[in-house]
């Protein structure tokens, strides 16, 4: 059940990140934003997020290295 619901976070987070109205009001291209979530660990730490009592910090620590 949690691997179902880390996916589903992974990917509601990849469409939001490649929505075209995010994209223009950051300056980013889709492309970039989909090699940074590819080379990242970000299933992995939606997981262990998952695991524990959701926080700031937790999700923070995640989203360092982007």
């Amino acid at each position: 059940m949690r691997k179902k619901q880390t996916f589903t976070i992974f990917k509601v987070l990849q469409e939001t990140l490649t929505e075209k109205i995010f994209l223009e009001k950051t300056g980013c291209k889709k492309k970039e934003i989909l090699c940074l979530l590819e080379k990242g660990s970000w299933t992995a730490g939606i997981d262990a997020i998952l695991q524990e009592e959701i926080s700031c910090e937790a999700v923070a620590l995640l989203c360092s290295d982007a």
